[in-house]
């Protein structure tokens, strides 16, 4: 192999300024966290395609600047949804969509007549006469006493109002915002202001002055939210007779939570706005494809791609492998930018390192002042890269770790280090142009498969670690933090604690903690073991079910 020489940068070539904007318009409120398939994925892939528009680059899709593919993004109403209150010859208007929802986890079509029960923030055991009763109750914490009513007879469900302080009106079409399947209840949830109408109360009051004698009738429909997906395809045409016709792949997801539709490790239904996840590889794709679009330096064709979908499980990027074989066998290596918004004392952490024998010299010829970059051999399955590990091509992950903030209402951006992603991204621009520069193809090396998965995914068994991504103590795998409210807290685990041992099996890294993490059970309470400073703590944890 060549030596490389050292590539030692204080002066950064990407200023921040440049990352940061769009960070800040990717993470912007009016993008309702980019949820696959909601309106704030339409803007979002807008903005992406305008942006790779002006810098030159040329459409790269199925369908122009998007590469569409089928996609099922949780549920939406039917069309058979109805709801009809009223009180004597009193007839209240309801429309779908601005009064009132179905509840995700209704009884399906099932049309039901009845006298509502308004019984505020009752439980069930306080209540009487709920039998063949609608059971009216204001959505903060009623999703958790509708199965007590269920089993005291009731007919139906309507939870009013938001679930908290600032949260929305209206819940999302998600299991975590609806109600339990095995309630057997038709459900449907209503704003305040309907609340107040049917009710004559001011929100907030208890039972004891609601005007009686109100009626409902109403039937539930919901069906799979199916749509298309759209991932951004951008091309920079290779300046090489020959090597023109070769790719580099530079990628990332755009897409995050929305109102925390899918994977929230708190619940919560406000904006995920995403910002380090993943609006800052986001962002790290388009101040690349702006930089080597001015540069035209390239040898090898660039394809830029920002993927939708990646939350819901690898979507985006594993419906771009699957419809474009050809590219993928004159691919010379795909580069993945996920959440590298947070550089700290830890440093820079690039995966899949093993996957070309050249990866880890490049790797090791760059310098940037502050950084240090941790390499790892593996290729872990919890982000775009690995759909193109799968298929066989060489692929670095680049990754600042994760933290508190991942996958919560408080990925803002007013956490992102921005000049940290302009270190990140002298690192990428260094490794992509050693990469063009290489006479010869990549060797794929084929122990890479990719093992595991995001160990945070709410998809799966709710644990709560947040795991120190580059960990390489010897003795097991450092845990960065706890969520708030998680199993891990309640089992008394701490941030700086060694994780050693988890239901039995040794957890000496991140892909033995991914494999024990993704065989625990909900309810299921396994031992963990930990070494906090000279102590050895044998604790219990019991994995939750996920929240939406």
């Amino acid at each position: 192999m060549t030596a490389l020489l050292l590539l030692a940068v204080t002066t950064l070539r990407i200023d921040p300024i440049i990352p940061e904007g769009h960070v800040r318009t990717l993470a912007d409120p009016k993008m309702e966290g980019r949820m696959t398939l909601s309106a704030g994925m339409y803007k979002s892939s807008d903005y992406i395609a305008n942006e790779f528009k002006s810098y030159g680059l040329k459409p790269g899709g199925n369908d122009g600047w998007f590469h569409l593919f089928d996609v099922t993004a949780n549920q939406r109403p039917g069309p058979k949804n109805a709801a009809r209150f009223w009180r004597g010859s009193e007839n209240y208007s309801f429309e779908l969509g601005r009064d009132y929802v179905p509840l995700v986890g209704s009884k399906h079509l099932s049309l039901a007549t009845g006298e509502v029960l308004f019984v505020g923030s009752k439980k069930a055991d306080e209540v009487e006469n709920v039998a063949g009763k609608w059971v009216l109750m204001y959505r903060a914490n009623g999703a958790s006493r509708v199965a007590a009513y269920a089993a005291a007879g009731a007919k139906g469900v309507v939870l009013a109002g938001p679930s908290g302080p600032d949260g929305l009106e209206l819940p999302k079409f998600v299991r975590g915002q609806g109600i339990a399947a095995q309630a057997g209840l038709p459900g449907i949830a209503i704003t305040r202001d309907a609340f107040t109408r049917v009710t004559g109360l001011k929100w907030g009051e208890e039972p004891g002055a609601e005007r009686n004698g109100l009626n409902l009738r109403a039937i539930t429909d919901l069906e799979p939210n199916v749509g298309k997906g759209r991932n951004v395809i951008g091309v920079l045409p290779g300046n090489d007779p020959t090597l023109k016709n070769e790719y580099v792949i530079i990628g990332g997801h755009y897409d995050h939570l929305g109102y925390g539709e899918t994977g929230s490790r708190t619940g919560s239904d406000h904006i995920h706005n995403g910002a380090d996840d993943n609006a800052s590889g986001t962002a790290g794709v388009l101040a690349l494809a702006e930089y080597f679009a001015a540069s035209k330096l390239n040898r090898r064709t660039y394809i830029f791609q920002l993927y939708t979908g990646e939350e819901l499980g690898l979507l985006g990027a594993r419906a771009w492998v699957r419809d474009n074989p050809e590219i993928l066998k004159q691919t010379q290596a795909m580069i993945n930018m996920d959440m590298i918004g947070r550089l700290r004392e830890e440093g820079l952490t690039v995966f899949c390192v093993n996957s070309a024998p050249n990866f880890s010299a490049i790797l090791d010829s760059m310098q940037v002042d502050g950084v240090k970059i941790n390499k790892i051999m593996s290729s872990p399955g919890n982000s775009d890269h690995a759909a193109f590990i799968a298929a066989r091509v060489p692929s670095l992950f680049f990754n600042t770790g994760l933290h508190p903030e991942y996958h919560t209402e408080n990925d803002k951006t007013g956490t992102i280090n921005y000049r940290g992603i302009s270190q990140v991204l002298e690192i990428v621009v260094g490794s992509i142009e050693r990469i063009d520069q290489l006479d010869t193809r990549l060797t794929f090396v084929g122990n890479a498969a990719p093992a595991g998965g995001d160990p945070n995914r709410a998809r799966r068994a709710r644990v709560g670690f947040i795991p120190d991504m580059a960990s390489e103590d010897p003795r097991g795998m450092r845990i960065s933090g706890v969520s708030p409210g998680s199993p891990a807290e309640s089992a008394g685990i701490k941030a700086g604690d060694i994780l050693v041992s988890f239901d039995g099996k040794a957890v000496p890294n991140i892909e033995a903690l991914q494999e024990v993490l993704t065989a625990a059970k909900a309810g299921v309470t396994v031992k963990v073991v930990v070494l906090r400073g000279d102590q050895r703590l044998e604790l219990s944890l019991t994995p939750a079910a996920p929240q939406s």
